[in-house]
């Protein structure tokens, strides 16, 4: 016999409940979603210059649900799909033979950086280290696309490099809700 109707004072919320028939418009599936990393290469990068990360590996731990990840022209993620969704990125950097003092990590959407960390390491004049970002952004699912950029402001002239690996350099996202 099926329940119609319950009257809220009937309701106890701390009760259990065990369900035999199954359950739809509860909660969401969290795709689409992606996982992507930079090949075992190691991208170079420009002193006091923002530069674009080319998360370029499709071949291993590679995630990407809608195939909305560009990972061979823009290398970026235009999900077609709109909502609110959770991006985070790692990027492991060094000073390609130079120390860096500071460094910024952005998400982009659309060329516009919304989510960004921080390194200041003029004290220690790190030579290599990870960094992490991560943040919810409201996307259109039409046209709305997110990247991921990289300042490393070097010690003394050169350029620095971006490590590759799946475990030095990922960049990925889900959707959390409409």
């Amino acid at each position: 016999m099926a329940i119609t109707k319950i009257q809220s004072e009937s309701l106890n919320l701390a009760d259990d409940f065990a369900f035999t028939g199954t359950i739809t418009g509860a909660g969401e599936s969290n795709v689409p979603a992606f996982h992507i990393h930079r090949t075992t290469n190691d991208q170079s990068t420009s002193n006091s210059a923002f530069v674009k990360v080319q998360f370029n590996n499709t071949s291993h731990n590679f995630l990407d649900t809608g195939s909305y990840f560009d990972a061979s022209t823009n290398y970026r993620y235009t999900p077609l799909v709109s909502g609110k969704y959770y991006f985070y990125t790692q990027v492991h950097s060094s000073g390609g033979g130079s120390n860096w003092n500071y460094a910024v990590l952005e998400i982009r959407k659309n060329g516009t950086s919304l989510v960004a960390s921080y390194k200041d390491e003029y004290n220690s004049l790190a030579n290599s280290q990870p960094m992490h970002s991560a943040g919810i952004i409201d996307m259109n699912g039409t046209t709305d696309y997110v990247e991921v950029y990289l300042y490393l402001k070097l010690g003394n002239s050169g350029s620095g490099t971006i490590q590759g690996g799946d475990k030095n350099t990922y960049f990925g996202g889900y959707k959390l809700t409409s």
